[in-house]
């Protein structure tokens, strides 16, 4: 497969997430379960990643207690491991700290007014979901420029619709901070957001169709860790903060079926793609 070939998979894999956004944002009244949707989809999201950062890591472990390997790749499996944690989920609090974003629960315990500007809370709770979404599609885009780059040309398109689900389901997850808001977000967000969560599946295929010939050694799988791994640090400070918000919502049973049935259709949904794909 060429290279503009294996790229057109990664456009049709990432940005499909833009056509899950107008439908997301006409639908807004059920604010307590669009959010906990959303947190079902990204505790689904953060077990497979935290699962996927691990594999590389446990067949180190594994060819060392059988004096197959060094100690040396599980040491550097284990730095990248834990430093992509720390730079996924410090990053994004860092962030949060600079741009004086305010926690939703902490607001309400503290007795203090709301920020003056609901539109821009949401816009910043937006990003932030999105940035999560983003560097899971990293991960998703690398896999399947590895598979391009191979030439399993059926099991690559097979994957794109699987992805394609997947992140008209995630735009859900992104608009959901919107739906309390007394007017819908503008196009142009949506747009971006759409662009910074469906993006880095297009960045993720040209390196990973860019690097097949690397994929399967040492090189690849501590890209594969570090990128996992960044990826589940993003999406546990995302998870927190709409969990945060969800306590603010009452609605408690509505919350936990919510969470419950984003989980289930996130878990069919990556069923369905390695049932078809292996992958």
């Amino acid at each position: 497969m060429s290279e503009a070939e294996a790229v057109l998979l990664g456009v049709l894999a990432g940005l499909t997430v833009l056509l899950g956004m107008p439908l997301a944002r006409r639908l807004r009244s059920g604010q307590v379960l669009l959010n906990s949707l959303s947190c079902g989809v990204l505790v689904y999201l953060l077990g497979d990643m935290l699962a996927r950062a691990f594999v590389p890591l446990n067949s180190a472990l594994l060819r060392q207690y059988d004096n197959l390997d060094g100690a040396e790749p599980v040491v550097w499996l284990t730095v990248a491991f834990i430093g992509g944690l720390v730079l996924g989920y410090g990053g994004l609090t860092a962030y949060v700290a600079l741009s004086g974003v305010s926690d939703a629960a902490e607001t309400t315990a503290r007795g203090t007014p709301p920020e003056p500007s609901p539109t821009a809370s949401s816009s910043r709770l937006a990003l932030l979901v999105a940035i999560g979404i983003g560097l899971h599609n990293l991960g998703g885009g690398l896999a399947l420029g590895n598979l391009a780059g191979n030439d399993w040309i059926s099991i690559s398109v097979v994957l794109v619709v699987g992805y394609l689900l997947q992140n008209l389901v995630m735009a859900g997850a992104i608009t959901a901070p919107f739906a309390g808001d007394p007017q819908p977000p503008k196009w142009s967000c949506l747009l971006l957001l759409g662009v910074i969560a469906g993006g880095p599946t297009v960045l993720g295929t040209y390196l990973g169709w860019r690097l097949v010939d690397v994929a399967s050694g040492e090189t690849g799988d501590l890209t594969s860790t570090a990128v996992q791994a960044l990826a589940a640090g993003a999406i546990l400070f995302v998870l927190i903060r709409l969990l945060s918000l969800a306590t603010t919502l009452g609605h408690r049973t509505t919350r936990h079926l919510g969470l419950l049935a984003g989980l289930v259709i996130a878990l069919l949904i990556e069923v369905l793609i390695i049932g078809a794909t292996g992958a």
